[in-house]
């Protein structure tokens, strides 16, 4: 359970340095953050971002609320939410992912053009059991929320769908992050991720059709 109020004040007499001034983003860590928020920390560390984090490094994950959340001194001394960023703001997710990011600005430049931000699709890590890839949804769910058109499609008895007759998942042919395949299919060169399945298409042909060529 949360610890009352006066716990918060031990933090932050725990966090004054020898000269008296309070160093919030240097002596931050987990354990600290935890002295109030023992619940969040503690599902955070067990669940799928924090168990990541740790077999990667233990001090990774240690900084993991200060580089997210970035609380300010005064959140020690009077706890907050105008002195801490509740939400991690823009760019936090970057400074880990910075990789995914790109790709996605390359591969899918609409969705940082809209304003779409990492945790609009991701959960931050504080629950213990969430989807693949930390998704806040099923793909077909979480995409549908915008693509609204081409999830009512999916639903066709034409549609793409697996052996076990389910629809295709969005990520069967798109790569949201650029990973892979760029996350707009129709831009593959030569066929692409459609040939994956449909490898008859796939050539080589001793008369290929031109269009093909030209339009993938």
């Amino acid at each position: 359970m949360r610890r009352i109020v006066h716990s918060c004040l031990l933090v932050g007499m725990i966090l004054v340095s020898s000269s008296g001034v309070l160093r919030a983003q240097e002596d931050t860590n987990l354990e600290t953050c935890a002295m109030c928020h023992d619940e969040v920390a503690a599902d955070f560390e067990a669940g799928p971002h924090g168990r990541v984090m740790k077999a990667a490094s233990p001090e990774i994950l240690a900084r993991s609320c200060a580089a997210c959340h970035q609380p300010s001194a005064e959140h020690f001394d009077d706890p907050s939410p105008e002195n801490v960023h509740r939400i991690p703001p823009a760019g936090s997710c970057a400074s880990c992912h910075a990789d995914r990011l790109g790709g996605m600005e390359l591969s899918t430049p609409g969705h940082p053009r809209n304003g779409i931000s990492c945790l609009d699709c991701h959960d931050s890590g504080h629950r213990v059991e969430s989807e693949e890839h930390m998704l806040r949804l099923p793909p077909q769910r979480l995409c549908a929320g915008c693509h609204q058109m081409e999830a009512s499609s999916f639903q066709q008895p034409y549609a793409h769908r697996e052996e076990a007759g389910r629809p295709f998942s969005c990520l069967n042919c798109h790569s949201i992050h650029g990973e892979n395949e760029k996350g707009r299919a129709s831009l593959l060169d030569n066929g692409g991720v459609c040939v994956r399945c449909h490898t008859a298409k796939a050539g080589p042909f001793i008369y290929p059709h031109p269009p093909r060529e030209v339009d993938a």
